[in-house]
């Protein structure tokens, strides 16, 4: 049975693990992927990068808000591969929402009430292999290393050992118990305590691969020779156990089947025919190989493939790290984010896949209005779940080298025409972007044609490509900041007018365009009059008033053709390249009519009047800006006695 006998439409499977850094999760994610498509299922799998124990930390909330990216209402199932969920409050969210949302939840590996549960025996496996070494290969004295006391994978497996020693009558001695913290080099340490204090056994029976092999490398270290002087197993059946010489004896889970038996539960419960709760066991199997003796050491064939593979993954990580040397010197952090955001193209070219989609929020980016609203506020930046709207994104081909900026859109769509990208690519994977608890965005990766190397894609998304973001995101802002700085230097906080050290850094431009073309340079001196009358009269805020409506008065008088600025108090010039012969005319007509119609509407006690002096010439080798502004505050100051006589006359 298919998709199309349930539905005419796509059905969207999200797949939930902890850390692709993991190699239990990829091997899932790959083998789920090819069953789903054969459903024709849609994965879209939300994954963190790492897979740690939670503990908190600023980096690792970062890694756990991926999980608020799920959009329940476009899901249709959930598989969750809950073991591998390092945090506690990240994975009872996603139960609860999947409950909220009435949607079918299948748990692996662990037990979720209210789920369809699938988890794996490794007990009786565990068991028969402790039999086996003492039945087949007659092993007398058996050492066991746990992983961390207290921890109930490790103490669980203890328990089988001492049960399995307990029906063979073989006294158990505490001291050959010992805990590694499933870590290889804590093992060593742990057998080489053993050998100095005379307690190496027959047999080293080990919660885990990875201290099964630590076992081994120490033994050889010391001399032992493995299985003929020491049988060592371990449990989980990693690629690093099956690889190395001798091949560790182990119990595994076949992932490939139990992916199967996953897709057939997921399309029993979509179809109806499986109840959407239940409990299934799947056992593990039992690898028998060299460090037990039952396999040969080795095959020179399986060996060459081995070395072929390793050394393939090492050139990959050789070229891997000369990119991110080589792509640091190429990207440009560019004060305009966008710009960086489109120059990631060069990372791309390193993720074997189809179609890559970087999805920035739109609050990522704080826009920088105003320095005196910047406050504590402003570190309170986002930290759990993601922007309405995703405003910076852009698709790579990879494959076909090609990119596509993104319009803005709603983030809960994850990405835009979903539907269409699911016509051509079955699977996508999201993983975080983000520098420590800071949110970023999510990266996707179309995956029905595997990534390659999930742990070198990792190098790129979540580590290179969010500091890469993080810089634009600081040199954006700082770029805001300095313009913000710039105008509060060269700007007149009341009026917003260029303060008198903003207008000789843009007028002396103009001043030398006019001496090189042979054009008349103008420069308007105006004084508002009565200041000191109206702030004694009325207060300073109408004293503040008259100034701004001064202001706009010159900014409506040189019609964008000047630059216009405020000396001080209540001193303004206005100067540029004198755009026509009758210009100045216009100008004087443009202010004094601006203050007429303010003042016959403003309902004030007083007017705002000016006295305006303009002078205009074409600079000669030598002038200067100072002398024209020296001569148009003459015959200012000439307009205003007159004025000033004229008044006086009157009265």
């Amino acid at each position: 049975m298919s998709l199309g006998e349930i539905s005419n439409r796509k059905i969207k499977i999200a797949f939930v693990s902890g850390g692709n850094d993991n190699e239990y999760n990829s091997a899932f994610a790959t083998f789920l992927s090819e069953e789903f498509k054969k459903a024709n299922f849609h994965m879209i799998w939300y994954q963190s990068v790492f897979a740690e124990d939670y503990t908190g930390k600023p980096h690792e909330v970062g890694e756990m808000n991926i999980y608020n990216l799920i959009n329940y209402d476009m899901i249709d199932l959930i598989v969750m591969l809950t073991i591998t969920m390092r945090s506690e409050d990240a994975k009872k969210r996603v139960v609860s929402e999947a409950k909220k949302h009435n949607i079918p939840l299948i748990s692996v590996d662990e037990i979720v009430e209210g789920a369809y549960n699938i988890t794996f025996d490794y007990n009786e496996g565990i068991r028969d292999i402790i039999c086996h070494v003492i039945d087949k290969h007659n092993a007398k004295t058996i050492n066991f290393i746990g992983g961390i006391k207290g921890n109930p994978l490790s103490d669980a497996r203890e328990k089988i050992y001492r049960a399995v020693l307990a029906e063979h009558n073989i006294e158990i001695d505490e001291n050959r118990i010992g805990y590694a913290w499933f870590w290889h080099k804590s093992a060593e340490e742990l057998f080489e305590k053993w050998h100095n204090n005379n307690l190496v056994p027959d047999a080293v029976v080990c919660a885990n691969d990875s201290m099964a092999i630590g076992v081994c490398n120490k033994a050889a270290e010391l001399g032992y020779n493995v299985p003929e002087e020491l049988i060592v197993t371990g449990v989980d059946g990693i690629s690093e156990a099956m690889t190395y010489i001798p091949a560790i004896t182990t119990a595994k889970i076949n992932i490939s089947k139990a992916s199967e038996r996953i897709s057939e539960v997921a399309l029993g419960i979509l179809n109806g025919t499986i109840s959407p709760q239940g409990n299934e066991v799947i056992a593990a199997e039992r690898l028998y190989s060299q460090s037990c003796g039952c396999e040969e050491i080795s095959d020179p064939g399986v060996d060459n493939l081995i070395r072929h593979n390793l050394f393939e993954d090492v050139n990959q990580y050789k070229g891997v790290t000369k990119a991110i040397i080589n792509i640091a010197d190429e990207v440009v952090v560019d004060a305009d984010f966008r710009v960086t955001v489109e120059r990631l193209e060069l990372f791309m070219e390193k993720v074997w896949s189809r179609s890559v989609w970087i999805c920035v929020c739109d609050d990522f980016i704080t826009k920088i209005d105003d320095l005196d609203e910047i406050n504590s506020d402003y570190a309170n930046y986002r930290k759990e779940g993601y922007s309405e709207n995703i405003g910076y994104g852009v698709r790579y081909s990879p494959t076909e080298h090609t990119k596509e900026m993104l319009p803005v859109f709603k983030t809960a769509e994850l990405l835009p025409n979903l539907d269409e990208i699911f016509d051509k690519y079955h699977h996508i994977t999201v993983e975080p972007l983000h520098f420590q608890d800071r949110v970023i965005g999510y990266i996707a990766v179309e995956f029905e044609v595997c990534v390659g190397n999930f742990n070198m894609l990792n190098t790129f998304d979540s580590s290179v490509i969010s500091l890469v973001l993080e810089n634009a995101r600081v040199q954006s802002e700082l770029h805001g900041f300095a313009n913000k700085l710039e105008e509060m230097y060269v700007r007149d906080p009341l009026t917003k007018l260029m303060n008198r050290r903003g207008f000789y850094k843009f007028a002396q431009r103009d001043f030398e365009k006019c001496r090189k073309q042979n054009k008349e340079f103008m420069i308007a001196s105006v004084d508002l009059n009565g200041l000191k009358t109206i702030n004694d009269s009325y207060g300073h805020a109408d004293g503040d008033n008259a100034i701004i409506r001064a202001a706009m008065a010159l900014e409506a008088a040189s019609g964008g053709a000047m630059i216009v600025a405020r000396f001080g108090g209540d001193e303004y010039v206005a100067a540029g390249m004198c755009p026509s012969e009758d210009f100045s005319d216009e100008f004087m007509q443009r202010l004094n009519g601006y203050l007429d119609d303010y003042n016959k509407t403003s309902g004030k006690p007083y007017k705002v009047a000016a006295s305006c002096g303009i002078y205009k010439a074409v600079p000669r080798e030598g002038s200067t800006m100072d002398e024209f502004v020296s001569e148009a505050d003459k015959i200012m100051y000439t307009v205003k006695q007159t004025t000033k006589a004229r008044s006086e006359a009157r009265r």
